[in-house]
């Protein structure tokens, strides 16, 4: 909510409380953004009693192969293909989205890019092709390291589904309007001036864990 005085009205000469409402829809994104991530991040147990990202789900990977690189995306790439479906068949489909944070974009950016990997070391023999050039569509998100975010981390990179086959979060609004309400007022009457408020009715949820593989970085 914004109370605006009628001697900012009136002093308004470069006509700033136009933004109002571009700012109270900022807000709305701000609010959406954390939510989301609060809720992708989240370590909480679901109701079959284990985290979104387990072993228990088959869609973690630790160990060896847990930095960003091609062993690490191989690793985690081969325990997405791994994934079956309710049934015990094998779910049948790729991934499409490499999800990283602003730490690892370099590397990521290098991995998509590059058309050869080259070792460095004068004795060892290996191919140059780069196996995950243009493979997926690279994503970053500064939320996930985000240390004020409960299981942030600047090393875990995620490979997701195409969320048009299996999404791994959903977002619902409430009867369909995706945009926040804005209203305005006049003040009380002990006021001069008018007020303004946004609200905004929407909510997320993990829905698929099937549609995502969560490696956990060098740090945990």
């Amino acid at each position: 909510m914004l109370s605006i005085t009628r001697e900012d009205i009136i002093n308004d000469s470069v006509k700033a409380l136009t933004d109002v409402p571009a700012r109270l829809g900022r807000g709305a994104a701000l609010a959406l953004k954390e939510l989301f991530w609060t809720e992708f991040l989240s370590t909480a147990v679901g109701g079959d009693g284990f985290q979104f990202f387990s072993t228990d789900h088959s869609n973690y990977v630790t160990g060896a192969n847990n930095v960003m690189g091609v062993d690490g995306l191989s690793a985690t790439f081969l325990k997405f293909r791994q994934q079956t479906d309710p049934d015990g068949q094998k779910l049948g489909i790729s991934p499409a989205i490499l999800l990283y944070p602003p730490e690892l974009e370099v590397t990521a950016l290098q991995l998509k890019n590059s058309t050869e990997i080259r070792d460095t070391t004068a004795s060892t023999k290996s191919p140059t092709f780069n196996p995950w050039s243009g493979k997926f569509e690279p994503v970053v998100s500064s939320d996930l390291s985000d240390s004020t975010i409960p299981g942030y981390s600047t090393t875990a990179f995620y490979l997701l589904a195409n969320p048009a086959d299996l999404a791994t979060m959903e977002v619902v609004f409430l009867n369909g309007v995706e945009t926040p309400t804005v209203e305005t007022a006049e003040a009380d009457f002990n006021s001069l001036g008018i007020q303004a408020r946004g609200y905004f009715d929407v909510g997320v949820a993990k829905t698929e864990y099937r549609a995502g593989v969560k490696n956990k970085g060098a740090a945990a």
